[in-house]
């Protein structure tokens, strides 16, 4: 019988961080046994329980739900893509950037709201494709960016 996508992904990515399901236990208070439950499709964690692993094994939830098959970037609604425009120019308009970069973003405004959203979603399709590592290097980089505000 094949395993739940959850429980598959909830194995995978804790293999991947190298960790044992003691040190699970360790680090979240989530008993070795019951985590065992979870990766052999006994039963299914709450989102609480999800939203702690995603955050221990440094992958999104819909990674964990089978919404998306890349653990670092998570899948951008629909219904959010009319903010992702203002949101990357406010982003902008918040860093020292160079020249060229201050003229890509004039010219980022200067696009109509459809072509913004159209432009970052290629970004976004590019940013998927890349390799786990660089993602979350990327990552690291936003949240670091995001506190500078």
């Amino acid at each position: 019988m094949k395993k739940s996508i959850i429980a598959q992904r909830l194995k995978l990515a804790r293999e991947h961080r190298k960790m044992t399901q003691v040190e699970v236990y360790n680090k979240t208070g989530i008993n070795n046994k019951t985590l065992s439950g979870y990766e052999n499709d006994v039963s299914d964690p709450d989102l609480d329980t999800l939203k702690i692993l995603s955050k221990l094994y440094k992958c999104t939830t819909d990674y964990l739900l089978g919404n998306t098959d890349h653990p670092g970037i998570a899948r951008i609604p629909q219904d959010k893509n009319k903010e992702l425009p203002k949101r990357a120019i406010e982003l902008g308009e918040t860093m020292e950037l160079s020249e060229e970069r201050e003229r890509a973003l004039g010219t980022f405004k200067e696009m109509s709201p459809e072509e913004q959203t159209k432009r970052l979603l290629s970004m976004y399709e590019k940013l998927k494709s890349l390799p786990l590592e660089q993602q979350k290097a990327l990552e690291v980089i936003i949240e670091q960016l995001s506190v500078r505000q």
